[in-house]
């Protein structure tokens, strides 16, 4: 890391200067150094604009920062979200309920052309001539009905609700219509739950390692609804999160969920697709807009194109994302 930092000092060419900036950030990340990430990122938004940096104002202005919540602070929180009770699960887990995966992402998917995902995972496994790998962040991989088009069906969450949704329905009246599906959902060997907490690597590396087992090259849709530690429930499957009842430097939780989606993209197959939701994040309005006006051309370069749920390019609530070559 060292020899990293002293050749990003040397005189070198704009590019080359972030592309080091990029790699030096991948490798704090890895070793999981917050404070040197934070110093790179902001020497990268400097380089990017064109701006000098000067380490010894950024000293001097992470101090102040430091009087408020930090984003490392912030994310340890995260990374300490405990399991709970076995009856406690989000309201909108499972299937066939006001918060379904169509009622979210609706408005994109009509942008897609798709009626539903059921849709959208067929017409795909026709234009690509084979079944497709899906994964499901945050959620438990019931938003399909049929899996015929699937390969593979992974959800990661914090533990699995399976067992706990089946016996509530000897407690709950349901529809037989509900019953059946989701006993068959449950049962369907082309699905499986990856237990942990997104906010933690080491839950990365499970799917990862779950894709080498699987002989999995990457994947064909990757769905993202992270409402849980980013937005209050009436009924939360989590506890000890004072996030978001504490101020922080205003953007310290919208950097971490653009790592998520970072580590969602280098997991997307090529002519793959991303969706994912903007959870409750309070970012002003005109920062936002700045920050995709940025991120979206860099994203382009990389080979990803970006569909908003808008008239103009910058997202709102939720968008798109496909993989259009390998880079």
């Amino acid at each position: 890391m060292k020899e990293m930092l002293n050749f990003l000092g040397s005189e070198q060419s704009k590019e080359d200067k972030i592309r080091g900036l990029r790699v030096a950030i991948k490798q704090a990340e890895k070793y999981e150094n917050e404070n040197l990430v934070i110093r790179l990122e902001a020497e990268l938004r400097a380089v990017e604009k064109g701006e000098e940096f000067n380490v010894n104002t950024f000293n001097k202005q992470d101090e102040q920062r430091k009087k408020l919540k930090p984003k490392h602070r912030i994310l340890r929180e995260m990374q300490e979200i405990e399991k709970v009770n076995d009856k406690d699960y989000w309201n909108w887990d499972g299937i066939d309920n006001i918060k379904s995966y169509e009622h979210t992402f609706r408005s994109i998917l009509e942008k897609l052309n798709y009626s539903d995902f059921q849709d959208l995972v067929e017409q795909r496994e026709y234009l690509s001539k084979r079944q497709l790998h899906v994964l499901d962040l945050f959620g438990g991989a019931y938003f399909l009905k049929d899996l015929s088009s699937v390969k593979t069906i992974t959800g990661v969450r914090l533990r699995n609700i399976d067992d706990t949704l089946l016996n509530d329905l000897d407690t709950i009246p349901h529809e037989p219509k509900y019953t059946q599906r989701l006993k068959s959902i449950v049962q369907e060997s082309k699905r499986n739950i990856i237990e942990g907490n997104l906010y933690k690597n080491e839950t990365w590396k499970k799917i990862i390692e779950d894709s080498k087992q699987k002989q999995r090259p990457a994947f064909d849709l990757i769905i993202c609804r992270p409402e849980g530690p980013f937005a209050a429930s009436g009924k939360p499957n989590t506890k000890g999160i004072s996030i978001l009842d504490v101020e922080d430097d205003g953007v310290a939780r919208e950097e971490i969920y653009i790592r998520l989606l970072e580590k969602a993209l280098s997991m997307l197959a090529v002519y793959g697709l991303f969706l994912s939701q903007i959870p409750g994040i309070k970012t002003p309005p005109s920062l936002k807009e700045e920050f995709w006006k940025q991120y979206i051309p860099r994203k382009e370069k990389e080979g990803f194109k970006f569909y908003s749920d808008r008239e103009n390019d910058s997202p709102d609530r939720v968008f798109a994302v496909e993989r259009t070559n390998d880079i």
